[in-house]
């Protein structure tokens, strides 16, 4: 079912605030089709850490806390880094961002990692990313390639299934 917007706003650098808590989105660009859809989007909460958002096309549903953005998505958390097709960003009661799952082309970086695949659910409270579908991860000269990975956002902890994995030798 189709619950639609709770909110319908067009403008200029305007900000709609949400309903059921503190969650803003700010936009340069709006255009109203079937909710609220922007073009350089940010999502913050001001109950935690947040989300900052560059999408051509967005779609944000206030009662279902879920902000959906999509077409050559660049987001940013922190030193996280994450560009794919479509990004999907839930946020709880209190309005702070928990979940964030990025689809197609997807590549996230953090310092010295970079992993990528087609897949990635990110889970903001325990800082923690699950890559599938041609999952891999990149250090240095150091690769992990497999079904399923699993790993802290800072990349000292890594699951990884189905996995093969090239080492590089240190230089003399």
């Amino acid at each position: 079912m189709d619950a639609g917007p709770l909110a319908t706003l067009v403008g200029v650098e305007m900000t709609a605030i949400a309903q059921a808590g503190d969650l803003q989105a700010k936009a340069d660009v709006v255009v109203v089709a079937e909710g609220v859809l922007a073009s350089g989007v940010e999502v913050q909460s001001t109950q935690g850490p947040g989300i900052s958002v560059e999408a051509p096309s967005s779609r944000i549903r206030l009662e279902e806390r879920l902000a959906v953005f999509e077409g050559g998505v660049k987001a940013m958390r922190g030193d996280l880094q994450i560009s794919c097709d479509r990004l999907e960003v839930r946020t709880d009661e209190d309005s702070t961002v928990i979940t964030a799952t990025a689809t197609g082309s997807v590549v996230l970086q953090s310092g010295e990692w970079r992993a990528s695949g087609e897949v990635a659910a990110l889970d903001l409270r325990s800082e923690t990313v699950s890559l599938s579908g041609h999952a891999r991860l990149a250090q240095g000269g150091n690769r992990m390639e497999g079904d399923r990975i699993h790993m802290d956002f800072q990349g000292k902890e890594v699951d990884c299934q189905g996995c093969r994995i090239v080492v590089q030798e240190a230089s003399p």
